[in-house]
């Protein structure tokens, strides 16, 4: 275990990960995240909501006024939140999980609930 994890408290973990590798139940095994992935996640749900919310605020302006602008700016952000979680769960969303790199310990000894 690499001390710097952040789960690397001793405590069993449960994450949806990108099995390459062929592991079983009850392995032992190492995650990697690549670092772009963070700062890609991070954009993507909560920029660009906010940036298609500005930008349909100020055609709301443009275009009508007051509660109307409003209105349009918050639609504007659900099509961000919406365009977000299509791309977290298409075809490319494996960008976005962690991937089973390594199997550290094989564990045969496994009860399935």
């Amino acid at each position: 275990m690499n001390g710097s994890c952040a789960l690397s408290t001793g405590k069993e973990w449960e994450l949806n990960a990108v099995d390459t590798i062929g592991v079983g139940p009850g392995d032992t095994v190492r995650l990697e995240l690549a670092g772009g992935s963070y700062i890609a996640a991070g954009v993507l749900i909560f920029i660009l909501p906010l940036i298609l919310m500005t930008v349909f605020y100020i055609l709301g302006e443009m275009l009508f006024n007051g509660g109307i602008a409003v209105f349009i700016a918050f639609v504007g952000m659900a099509i961000g939140i919406t365009i977000a979680y299509v791309i977290g769960r298409g075809k490319g969303a494996d960008r976005f999980r962690y991937r089973i790199v390594e199997i550290l310990q094989k564990n045969a000894d496994v009860s399935i609930n």
